[in-house]
């Protein structure tokens, strides 16, 4: 199945609360963005799988998967993508559950610079990287 298809699934899933359900897609998601070498599919798989472990309290597991998500994008050099925003606010969110206060602001600073690229062009990544909306009620998200 394409990689955006599966993520879609997998978010659906976090929406119902199936997080069993949803992180197996999001592997599945991320096995097929690494098969077709797409960094940016890579990163979002990352970070929701990050949500989910937040979700789950597992901490280490959700710091694990956030650099991770982080770390694909610099090492092709796309900082500075839609996928970012995302990234930003799942860092911002394990650095607050660790008290890090500056690394939570550093990491919404950094989002919200690159907000502009959240369009209604694709809609679902401003509800995705922390504006108001329905996804703000997601378990993933608390």
């Amino acid at each position: 199945m394409a990689p955006a298809a599966t993520l879609l699934q997998g978010l659906a899933r976090i929406l119902s609360g199936d997080l069993d359900g949803a992180d197996a897609l999001l592997e599945e998601t991320l096995s097929a963005g690494r098969a077709i070498a797409a960094p940016d599919v890579i990163a979002d798989s990352l970070c929701e799988r990050s949500l989910v472990a937040m979700a789950r309290s597992q901490w280490g597991q959700a710091e694990s998967l956030a650099g991770q998500a982080r770390t694909v994008l610099r090492q092709v050099g796309l900082e500075d993508i839609y996928v970012t925003p995302l990234v930003c606010a799942v860092q911002a969110r394990v650095a607050l559950h660790r008290g890090d206060v500056t690394a939570v602001r550093r990491e919404l600073v950094s989002a919200q610079r690159l907000r502009p690229l959240l369009t209604y062009g694709y809609p679902i990544w401003p509800f995705r990287s922390g504006s108001s909306s329905p996804a703000s009620t997601s378990p993933s998200l608390t």
